[in-house]
């Protein structure tokens, strides 16, 4: 404190000399020179001193500025999508691919022989052995075996198609049959999300067309349906399978034109530029004899262009002959059909009802109606 001062005491005398100076008459340079002026030396020379003296008392305070340090940003968490946990399959499952014949509420006459086949995966994880079995569990057995076997093994994500052949009630009304899958362990399974879902086939049973004549519509499953241009056949009332065309009985038939009849129809599929036809059992004519019929395109199927053919041959000879030949499109006309078939009296004929498609159209949907032989 005693230097400090001392020190300003020094600086306000150096500023009066100064000051002093200013006043005082003008000196030449050599005047100016310190070395010339002794108080001015001296002055100089103690203010130095002391200067030197509060450097070396003085020491520098550097503060310390504590540098920033970097903020890490975190991130904000985000939800983490949990896989559900796969449920696993269970060993014995099956799926129902296709009605491959027989849909349900397919028509039939009493009495008639018909073949329901389903189309089933496995969808388990087990396969099924030949072992397995299609057993009848409830409904109407209708003459049916109550248990199938398979024919194969079936691996996980394989197909079998199953047949079971039934015959129609002779009373008139619905039926339905209930068929699960059964293990060689006796476990029943079956579709469904649980696999304990029954498999059916569900028919109803309605009125001959008429009995004083043969029915071809009433015997339509008793004929072996065939897709003549790929050399397979198919079954009656079933779905047009592979592209092969179909066949149904229909009771009450919509014709071209918008007609509803009260006579049973066979309505017939012929694939794009196919051709179809079914044979039926050899039946004995007699004289008097006739073969009636009306042909013609299904409802609204409005790009229809079929050739109707009526074939026959005598069983035992190899021969297969013409009765006749009808060319139909769709526009709003029949073909009316009354072939006298006195010339084949005492012969067993196997009748041939062939049709042919006339175009490349989706759309060749027709229909026999009461095709049928009547008897004088």
């Amino acid at each position: 404190m005693k230097n400090q001062r001392m020190f300003t005491f020094l600086v306000l005398g150096v500023l009066i000399i100064s000051a002093c100076n200013m006043f005082s008459p003008a000196f030449d340079n050599g005047a100016n020179n310190s070395e010339d002026n002794p108080l001015l030396t001296q002055s100089a020379l103690t203010l130095e001193a002391i200067l030197s003296t509060q450097s070396a008392n003085i020491t520098a305070t550097i503060e310390h500025i504590q540098s920033s340090t970097p903020t890490n940003v975190i991130p904000t968490e985000t939800a983490t999508q949990i896989p559900p946990t796969p449920i696993p399959l269970p060993c014995n499952a099956a799926k129902l691919v296709a009605d491959v014949s027989i849909p349900d509420f397919t028509k039939l006459p009493p009495d008639t022989n018909f073949t329901k086949t389903w189309r089933i995966k496995n969808v388990g994880s087990c396969t099924w052995l030949t072992d397995f079995e299609l057993v009848f569990v409830s409904g109407n057995l209708m003459e049916a075996n109550s248990n199938i076997s398979l024919q194969s093994n079936v691996l996980p994500g394989e197909t079998i198609d199953i047949d079971i052949d039934f015959k129609s009630p002779n009373t008139i009304g619905p039926y339905k049959s209930y068929w699960m899958l059964r293990t060689s362990s006796a476990v029943n399974f079956g579709i469904g999300d649980t696999a304990k879902e029954v498999l059916w086939v569900e028919i109803e049973v309605v009125s001959p067309a008429n009995s004083g004549s043969y029915s071809f519509a009433d015997e339509f499953c008793k004929a072996s349906w065939r897709n003549v241009d790929k050399e397979r056949t198919f079954e009656c009332a079933g779905t047009n399978i592979n592209g092969l065309g179909f066949s149904h009985f229909v009771s009450t038939p919509r014709l071209e034109g918008g007609a509803v009849e009260d006579e049973p129809a066979l309505w017939i599929y012929v694939p794009n530029n196919g051709k179809v036809d079914a044979q039926y059992p050899a039946i004995e004519i007699s004289t008097g004899d006739k073969f009636v019929s009306i042909v013609g395109c299904i409802y609204n199927y409005t790009n229809c262009h079929v050739d109707f053919k009526l074939k026959y041959k005598v069983e035992g000879e190899s021969g297969v002959h013409q009765l006749g030949s009808w060319d139909e499109t769709y526009d709003e006309t029949y073909s009316f059909i009354d072939i006298d078939l006195s010339s084949l009296d005492g012969k067993k004929v196997i009748f041939i009802l062939e049709m042919e498609s006339k175009g490349n159209s989706p759309q060749n949907h027709v229909f026999w109606l009461n095709p049928n032989i009547q008897h004088p």
